[in-house]
């Protein structure tokens, strides 16, 4: 959102994807919540004339409206399409997909949409950050660190722009801000919490969608600095 923001977008629509699927919030009811907050206007009694409002008012807006949804991920199936008890919401992103629409729309995704009556998409991949990322958001923070410290724990995340914000606030919080100390007790890579649930997070969807996928990854953690040409089907 404070991206959006700062491109000049200052009507800024926002929805954040609940993180397990159960969980997800109708269609519905994100509409009637931006046309009340956003534009004063009720919801219609079905949900085509709801969009029909939304999109008139995001034609007939003097300034673009910036609108961000985040975390769409936990909303597709294995293939990027929208799970069936939630299809109604590809009828709302071919609004926000409308060239006709004075608005741009922001998706973050740890998938793919492939959902084939939406057009207009564009794809960026988020690549690592480097290490001068690193060090330009640790000294914003005020994070004491020297540049082995931080080469080493850049190293071990990657770069990850999500181990780096957990990573902050741990070192704050614990270690009064000193990213040495904090190196010093860090005796293994998923030492905080937040970290190794994120993780998690992301072997349970993968064991739900896909789940010979998730059985040859798992098999693939028994040949860790191995050079294994190919790897057997296991005996069930």
């Amino acid at each position: 959102m404070q991206y959006l923001r700062s491109q000049g977008f200052n009507q800024v629509l926002d929805l954040w994807m609940a993180k397990e699927t159960q969980n997800l919030t109708p269609v519905e009811s994100v509409l009637e919540e931006w046309l009340q907050r956003h534009f004063q206007e009720e919801a219609g009694r079905e949900l085509g004339s709801t969009l029909g409002r939304l999109r008139q008012k995001l034609r007939d807006s003097p300034k673009r409206v910036g609108i961000l949804i985040d975390n769409l991920e936990s909303a597709l199936d294995q293939v990027g399409r929208f799970v069936q008890d939630h299809r109604r919401y590809v009828e709302l992103l071919r609004v926000l997909t409308d060239p006709l629409v004075n608005a741009v729309t922001l998706i973050t995704s740890r998938e793919h949409l492939r959902e084939v009556g939406i057009h207009n998409l564009e794809h960026y991949l988020l690549k690592s950050l480097d290490q001068d990322a690193w060090q330009q958001f640790f000294n914003y923070h005020q994070i004491q660190s020297d540049p082995s410290t931080l080469q080493k724990l850049h190293t071990t995340y990657n770069g990850n722009a999500k181990a780096m914000k957990i990573l902050r606030s741990a070192i704050q919080a614990d270690f009064a801000g000193d990213l040495t100390a904090y190196c010093q007790t860090q005796g293994e890579l998923f030492f905080e919490r937040d970290l190794e649930d994120l993780v998690i997070t992301q072997f349970d969807r993968l064991q739900r969608l896909d789940c010979n996928a998730y059985n040859l990854l798992c098999r693939l953690g028994c040949y860790r600095y191995q050079d294994v040409a190919t790897i057997g089907i296991p005996l069930l």
